[in-house]
């Protein structure tokens, strides 16, 4: 990335210059120019198109109203906008203006950020503070015809863009007052708005409210894969970012991978996007925990904003991780399958749960966050501590770089914890754990094998041929296969403790992903003397499909099982 490259403003794109706004503004352009042209469409002396923005927090609202400021105010001659900068001022409201609280203070506001975006860099007093001294049954109307006077004098029209649009009709509330706004909107054509909120709100949906079908309205949805690709490279190419170009072009599976991750969110995207040019030049650790911090408040308002109720299935849904059903929903929050449906449906209209398709084996539809990374950070917060933390660090690692490239930063990262305190660090074999288990094919194991085996923090705590062995097994998909060769090379060295452990935790693994009969059954079709070195599991599966085999067993054998069951206590049998 060049040096002069302005730095991502991921909250506040109004504070880009408008021309790098626009640079790097691709994957929505074509709803932009649907903007533009109703503007264009909007002539003076007939009734105004006025248009409405929604989409969940972090969809481009903001960046899309700040992009349709800067194509008006910087367009060059002969452009097709630059007539539209002649007969428009782009005026936008802070997003987080609390000084309205009626109509009146609506007009007044119209006034201080029409004079902010007119004279940015004039300290004379506003006309505002002569108005304040008005009697309040005059005011409102005093305040509305100072600032027409100001867009007539200026010989352009008015485009109020304001985000957050609901909490000014809501601060406005009196349905009197908001029925003079609309009369005034669809008689006067010196003014437009483009208003924008994060969801549907009742002054637009209500058929007893005053600005019930008013708006032209326009939902942001998730980015597809292809806008996402658009969205990265209108960045890279934009700031000169020759390695993130280079990954858009040679590895399509992690760009996919990254969709998955960001549920196609732009502001994700975007933070992703930093990360992928910061992260391999820094230690990779604390460049994800900046991007997690500078993920929490987003997150952390999204859920505020939630009912009672929907956070409660929103954090039943992100704490299982993968899909689950309307009942392991209802069982964990302890609601009626009804009330968790009706939640669920709300939060799949929010966006922020997604239906997961079904396999053929299965009738019942499933659930889950709908970026990954949601669910990742919530984990990271919320969820257990220890290697499970570390595990969702890896899991965003392996997303992010290919198998080489994975590698080494898993290596580092890892070498990194083992050197932080002068010793071997507890994080640094969960960091080395964690990434054989998710990289995904021999080639990213065998590097990252290869770059730990050759380490000095790692030499005196890995057995090399145990890790040889973990990663040669790890990965779910052959743990069929591998199961029986890494429970024969156990069998030859059955005073390792660490080897076992692990082998019992690859079986517990592989009952979690098939189901305890099928793993009985494998067990059950290896030769006798690993089926007696593991009487335990088969101890384990047997109880799980049937809990009156743990009166059987041992006493001194059944806490160990039953351990092992709650590993197993959320898998059908």
């Amino acid at each position: 990335m060049a040096d002069s490259a302005p730095p991502f403003a991921l909250y506040n794109p109004a504070l880009l210059p408008p021309e790098v706004l626009l640079s790097e503004f691709t994957a929505r352009r074509p709803l932009l120019e649907r903007l533009l042209e109703i503007v264009r469409s909007n002539i003076d002396g007939a009734p105004v198109q006025h248009v409405i923005l929604v989409g969940r927090r972090g969809m481009g609202k903001t960046t899309l109203l700040c992009a349709v400021s800067a194509s008006i105010v910087t367009a060059p001659e002969g452009s097709p906008n630059a007539e539209l900068r002649k007969l428009w001022q782009p005026v936008i409201f802070d997003e987080e203006s609390r000084r309205i609280g009626d109509l009146a203070d609506f007009w007044l506001e119209c006034i201080r950020q029409w004079e902010a975006a007119t004279h940015p860099e004039s300290i004379s007093p506003s006309r505002v503070d002569a108005l304040l001294d008005l009697p309040a049954d005059v005011i409102e109307d005093r305040s509305r015809e100072e600032f027409l006077k100001l867009v007539d004098q200026s010989a352009r029209r008015a485009i109020l863009l304001i985000d957050k649009i609901n909490d000014i009709f809501a601060a406005i509330s009196d349905h009197e007052s908001l029925m003079r706004l609309r009369s005034f909107l669809m008689a006067d054509s010196r003014v437009m708005i483009i208003g924008a909120a994060t969801q549907w709100f009742s002054h637009v949906t209500n058929v007893d409210k005053p600005f019930f079908e008013f708006f032209r309205e326009f939902e942001l949805k998730a980015l597809n894969l292809e806008e996402m690709r658009e969205c990265l490279r209108g960045v890279a190419e934009a700031r000169r970012d020759q390695q993130v170009l280079d990954a858009l072009e040679q590895r399509s599976q992690s760009i996919e991978a990254l969709h998955i991750l960001t549920g196609g969110n732009p502001r994700l995207i975007r933070t992703f996007c930093r990360l992928l040019n910061e992260g391999m030049h820094g230690e990779l650790q604390q460049q994800l925990q900046r991007l997690v911090d500078d993920y929490t408040p987003y997150h952390k308002a999204m859920i505020d904003a939630l009912p009672g109720q929907q956070q409660r299935v929103l954090d039943a849904i992100a704490l299982h991780w993968n899909p689950c059903e309307v009942a392991a929903v209802a069982h964990r929050t302890r609601l009626p399958s009804n009330q968790v449906s009706a939640q669920i449906r709300a939060l799949t209209k929010a966006g922020l749960v997604t239906e997961v398709a079904a396999l053929a084996t299965q009738k019942k539809k499933s659930y889950m966050l709908a970026d990954r990374f949601s669910n990742i950070h919530y984990l990271m917060r919320h969820g257990r501590t220890g290697r499970r933390r570390m595990h969702w660090f890896v899991t965003t690692l392996r997303a992010l770089f290919d198998d080489d490239h994975f590698a080494e930063a898993a290596a580092r990262t890892a070498r990194l914890s083992a050197q932080s305190d002068g010793t071997y660090s507890e994080d640094a074999m969960a960091i080395a754990h964690s990434s054989l288990d998710v990289a995904g094919n021999e080639f990213a194991r065998r590097a990252l094998f290869d770059r730990l085996a050759g380490s000095r923090e790692f030499d005196a705590e890995v057995d090399p041929d145990f890790t040889e062995a973990e990663a040669v097994c790890l990965p779910k998909p052959s743990l069929c296969d591998s199961l029986p060769v890494l429970s024969a090379w156990a069998n030859q060295h059955p005073d390792d403790q660490r080897t076992m452990t692990f082998l019992h935790n690859a079986w517990i693994a592989y009952a979690r992903v098939t189901g305890s009969a099928q793993a009985l059954s494998l067990l059950q079709a290896q030769p006798e003397s690993i089926q007696q070195m593991l009487e335990t599991l088969s101890d384990v599966f047997q109880s799980h499909l049937n809990r009156d085999h743990l009166h059987r067993i041992a006493p001194e054998r059944r806490a160990v099982v039953l351990r092992f069951l709650d590993r197993l206590a959320d898998v059908d049998r």
